[in-house]
C-alpha cells in the first residue's frame, strides 16, 4: 500500500519535503539522529515522477540500512543538486568494522545499484576504522533533463 501511495505523496508534497519528513520520523524514533543539508532542487518538474519515486526509495533504503544494520547513533545526510548531477552523501558514526559490516556493505551496494536504473551512476562506500562509514552516490542528470524550449 505504501508503494501505491508514494506517487500521490510525492506529487502532492514534493520530493524534498517527503525526504525531510522521513528524516523527521527517523529522528523522532530516538534510534539515530540524522543531520541533513539539502541544496538545490528549486525546480523538481525537470525530473520525471518515476525518477523522483525511485530516488525517494533509494534515500529510504539508505536510511533503512543504517537503522537496521548498524549501531550508529548519528548520521549526516547531504543531498546536493548540480547542473548536471545529483550527489548524495551519507556518513554514519558506527566505528566497528567487522566481517558482518563488510557483508552488509556488499549487499548495500547491490541493493542500491538495483534501485537506480540510470546510466553511469557511481556508488562508493568508504569505511575507516574508528571513524564510521561514508556512502557517496553520484547520479548524472544531463540525460534526464530536457532542454528548455525558447
Amino acid at each position: 500500500m505504501n508503494q501505491q501511495l508514494m506517487p500521490v505523496v510525492i506529487r502532492k508534497y514534493g520530493l524534498i519535503i517527503c525526504i525531510e519528513q522521513l528524516i523527521k520520523v527517523i529522528n523522532t524514533s530516538g534510534k539515530i539522529y540524522i543531520e541533513h543539508l539539502i541544496y538545490g532542487f528549486d525546480d523538481l518538474s525537470k525530473y520525471s515522477e518515476d525518477f523522483q519515486i525511485a530516488f525517494y526509495q533509494l534515500v529510504q533504503k539508505l536510511f533503512q540500512n543504517i537503522v537496521k544494520h548498524t549501531k550508529a547513533t548519528n548520521a549526516i545526510f547531504q543531498l546536493i543538486e548540480h547542473p548536471d548531477s545529483i550527489n548524495v552523501y551519507i556518513e554514519d558514526n558506527w566505528k566497528e568494522i567487522t566481517n558482518d559490516r563488510e557483508e552488509c556493505d556488499a549487499k548495500r551496494i547491490t541493493s542500491l545499484s538495483n534501485r537506480i536504473d540510470y546510466d553511469n551512476v557511481k556508488i562508493s562506500i568508504e569505511r575507516q576504522l574508528g571513524e564510521g562509514t561514508l556512502v557517496v552516490i553520484d547520479i548524472p542528470t544531463q540525460h534526464m533533463i530536457s532542454p528548455t524550449i525558447k
